[in-house]
């Protein structure tokens, strides 16, 4: 993360600015794009899409050319597309926070973490490791998902209710 690559205090802007003035010059030096990971603040719920999301002095967000958020479905969200709230931890947004350098995405950008084997296995662990990555998946099919979820989850219920009347009500 940001924090760990400086010791500056996240609240210093005056500082903020130094640290970040570097990265600017090893982008321009390396003729590369410089990405840099930060901690979101811990009641940033609710603001996916805010460049004010993250922890510390604004300048951080000030001098830096694009930001991007990546937040958890939140239960308003997971209630408006069906996905049951024990599941809503499967999905983030990425959104377009910030950008100087070209129009703003037009919509959220929806990901599902999965698992994926490395192929790592050998000997006594043949399996090898899964590591989590974050898929893209529409909002068409996380509706599609958890409605098959939920449809699969009430013909579940209802088995229980027809096995349980016809082994315990005798005639029902």
């Amino acid at each position: 993360p940001f924090a760990e690559m400086h010791s500056i205090t996240e609240n210093s802007n005056d500082g903020m600015k130094v640290v970040t003035a570097l990265f600017r010059k090893i982008a321009f030096d390396a003729n590369c794009a410089v990405l840099l990971i930060h901690h979101a603040k811990k009641w940033a719920e609710g603001m996916a899409g805010n460049a004010d999301s993250g922890r510390g002095g604004g300048a951080q967000i000030g001098v830096v050319r694009r930001a991007f958020t990546l937040a958890k479905m939140s239960e308003d969200e997971a209630k408006k597309m069906g996905v049951p709230n024990d599941k809503r931890h499967w999905y983030v947004r990425f959104d377009d926070a910030k950008s100087n350098i070209t129009a703003p995405a037009e919509k959220t950008l929806w990901l599902k973490f999965k698992s994926i084997n490395i192929m790592n296995g050998s000997g006594l662990y043949p399996d090898g490791d899964s590591v989590g990555v974050l898929d893209h998946i529409s909002v068409d099919d996380i509706k599609k998902e958890t409605g098959d979820i939920l449809v699969n989850d009430q013909l579940t219920a209802l088995s229980y209710v027809v096995m349980y009347s016809q082994g315990a009500g005798g005639n029902s």
